[in-house]
């Protein structure tokens, strides 16, 4: 009998031992999760900060590192500081684009912007002359809008690099 008290300890004692290491690698990898998670940090803009508004159709990050974002009210560009507005209502010529309801934005391989808009496709020239960006082109482009079933129109741009 008392053999049998011994395996029988030895054997609790392994499970035990099985427990207590099988809890320390969970400890330890819920730990690193959490950790992990600490990295991100998350900050929100919205109208608040400077966006003209806070639906916004499309976002981009160019090659300088600046976000676009094309709202119903223009396209924006964010420097993590401020926003800098262009839009159809704009009286400066340098921020003026000849429609306010961006679709898409897409970068090419020269730097380009190509912006999908209500008044056609545009391209903002990216690189920099004497500080400010380069010219606003406007292209019309004539194509067949068709409505999708919830009677929403859609309208993309395709970058060829």
């Amino acid at each position: 009998m008392f053999v049998n008290d011994f395996k029988y300890l030895k054997k609790m004692r392994i499970n035990t031992t099985i427990l207590i290491n099988l809890f320390s690698v969970i400890a330890i990898v819920a730990q690193q999760s959490h950790n992990s998670f600490k990295e991100y940090n998350f900050s929100y803009l919205s109208i608040d900060n400077g966006l003209s508004d806070n639906s916004v159709h499309a976002i981009h990050k160019d090659y300088n590192s600046f976000m676009w974002f094309g709202t119903s009210y223009g396209l924006e560009r964010f420097d993590g500081y401020e926003f800098k507005h262009y839009s159809a209502n704009s009286v400066n010529p340098n921020l003026f684009i000849e429609s306010s309801y961006i679709h898409d934005i897409k970068e090419d391989k020269y730097h380009n912007l190509w912006i999908a808009s209500d008044a056609g496709i545009f391209k903002i020239d990216l690189l920099y002359i004497n500080g400010d960006l380069g010219n606003i082109c406007n292209y019309r482009v004539d194509y067949n809008v068709r409505r999708s079933s919830n009677r929403r129109i859609v309208v993309s741009i395709d970058a060829d690099n």
